[in-house]
Formats: structure tokens, sequence, C-alpha cells
């Protein structure tokens, strides 16, 4: 087999696929929540810890269906 060859070994098995860029959307997405709530309560005032994340948590959610909407071609 030649280096320029194209290998197609998911196409022949798209469940594993479709497991694959599901499981990436939704840990990067969850790492970057988690990421994101650390550095929420390091930087914002007690009184404010909880109300300045609900715009944070809404908007992770939203990306979250916004990105599986697109990956599955909407």
């Amino acid at each position: 087999m030649d280096r320029s060859d194209v290998v197609y070994v998911l196409s022949a098995h798209p469940s594993v696929l479709w497991l694959i860029k599901v499981s990436c959307v939704v840990i990067g997405h969850i790492v970057a929540v988690v990421a994101a709530h650390d550095r929420a309560l390091r930087l914002l005032t007690r009184r404010h810890q909880i109300s300045g994340q609900l715009a944070m948590m809404l908007t992770m959610v939203g990306h979250t269906f916004l990105g599986l909407y697109l990956l599955f071609g909407g």
C-alpha cells in the first residue's frame, strides 16, 4: 500500500464513528464546563457564584445541542 492511499476503516463501521463523534462532543463540553466552574469559583465573590454560572451553564447546554445537531446534518 502506498502512503498516499486513503484507508476508510471507519466508513465500514458507521456506528463506531457515530459513537466516537458524540463522545468527543459530550466529553469536550463536560471538560469545558468543569474548567469554567472551577475558574468561576475562584474569580466570583461568594454571593455571585451561583448566579454567575447560570449563563455559562445555559450557554454550554446550548452549544452541546447545537454541536450534536450540526454533527448529524441538521
